[in-house]
């Protein structure tokens, strides 16, 4: 669970941190993408030798990471479809709302 915690607060950082999908540029600031990475390492680390919490096997680790990546592209794919649905339907909006207080008549 913690690992878990950990990471996939981490891979959400990635998905929302941009207006289009998440493996295209602007990437991430090396600052920040030095942070994930090297948090990511020690939560790994943590959790396969037992540091602070229970140990879990390697194996499960990498079945946790395959889990999240996963849910990375749904949550990418996700994000995208609703932004992209959620523009089109703005823009009609203001083209109707445009169209109903413009006048009638010209002066």
């Amino acid at each position: 669970m913690f690992l878990q915690l950990v990471a996939g607060g981490h891979l959400l950082l990635l998905v929302t941190r941009t207006g289009d999908w998440f493996f295209k540029p602007p990437y991430p600031a090396r600052p920040l993408f030095v942070a994930i990475v090297a948090t990511q390492l020690l939560a790994v680390l943590m959790c396969g030798f037992g540091w602070i919490v229970p140990a879990i096997s390697w194996t499960l680790i990498g079945w946790v990471w395959v889990y999240l990546l996963a849910w990375l592209v749904v949550l990418g794919v996700v994000r995208v479809l609703t932004e992209r649905f959620v523009d089109h339907r703005t823009g009609k909006w203001a083209r109707a709302l445009r169209l109903v207080n413009a006048r009638l008549q010209s002066r």
